[in-house]
């Protein structure tokens, strides 16, 4: 089984097909690749897809179960890291959404293109 150690958390993933990076970033309440099912034989057609489990979700094993979508999103960037990804193309649903929003702000030359499904947000005033 794929796992990659990022710090202290052992990262399960799948990966299939080839081309460019396709990162699927699963919600808080779903089971990481079986969230995107509908979208896996699409896909690995033209792009290396990539399927993590996020921290405290699926087989992902972490000492420390406390999470916030900046830190998720570092986990991410740390995967893009050991997988030699410079950039990726992002899909995220709900938390995932927010994950990727997080990483296009914070780490924007590593997001080639940012799709969000099922997110929410608000902007504070200035």
């Amino acid at each position: 089984m794929p796992y990659i150690q990022i710090n202290e958390l052992e990262m399960f993933y799948e990966q299939m097909g080839t081309g460019e990076p396709v990162i699927f970033l699963h919600s808080h309440y779903s089971r990481s690749m079986l969230a995107f099912s509908s979208q896996v034989l699409d896909f690995q057609n033209q792009y290396r897809c990539y399927f993590p489990d996020l921290r405290g979700h699926g087989r992902t094993r972490c000492r420390d179960l406390d999470w916030s979508t900046p830190r998720i999103a570092e986990d991410v960037a740390g995967f893009m890291d050991r997988m030699n990804i410079e950039r990726a193309h992002l899909i995220g649903y709900s938390m995932g959404a927010g994950v990727g929003l997080y990483l296009a702000v914070n780490h924007p030359g590593r997001i080639a293109t940012l799709t969000t499904i099922g997110t929410s947000g608000f902007c504070e005033p200035a």
